[in-house]
């Protein structure tokens, strides 16, 4: 292993890190202001992402070639930033208002369950414009590809460092009321 690959897998564990840390943070900061779990903050996560590919498409295109000396690539990114960050603010408020607002006074699951819609409708809405289309898979190529791969890759050795692993877990939670 080279250092640029360590220093590669280091930075690409901070960027992760710091998604899931933000995503946990604005679970922990909505449970304690509104006292409901609100499932669809992660989804509306990936629409601010969404929107953010889409504003930068925009001005990329806006701008063009021939303009990059009109508007230079950092206000790209500030104007990037700062147009996705309203705009998912704004789908954060039409969530708010559409279904959450109505059920303030009504029980607790009925947030829940109202969350995990609301997060389903917003998964579902990145599958609707017409520029999505099903790509498919060569699946033959791939099987070849595994077989060929499969001494190189060496799953006969997974499957052996994972058996001692399975059993302690049998061990150690099968006889739990809820194990597996």
């Amino acid at each position: 292993m080279t250092f640029n690959f360590l220093m590669q897998n280091f930075i690409n564990a901070l960027q992760w890190g710091s998604f899931y840390a933000l995503i946990a943070l604005g679970y922990s900061m909505v449970y304690s202001i509104l006292m409901l779990f609100n499932f669809a903050h992660g989804d509306i996560f990936m629409v601010g992402a969404y929107i953010g590919l889409g504003v930068a498409t925009a001005l990329l295109a806006l701008v063009g070639t021939s303009g990059a000396a009109l508007l230079p690539g950092w206000l790209i990114l500030v104007l990037t930033i700062l147009i996705s960050m309203f705009l998912t603010a704004f789908v954060g408020i039409i969530v708010e208002r559409v279904a959450y607002r109505p059920l303030r006074d009504a029980p607790r699951a009925s947030a829940a369950i109202t969350g995990l819609m609301i997060g389903i409708i917003l998964e579902t809405s990145n599958i609707l414009p017409p520029a999505h289309r099903v790509r498919h898979v060569q699946h033959r190529r791939c099987l070849r590809d595994q077989q060929k791969n499969h001494d190189r890759v060496g799953f006969p050795w997974v499957d052996a460092g994972a058996a001692p692993v399975r059993e302690a877990h049998k061990v150690r939670y099968g006889h739990a009321r809820h194990g597996l």
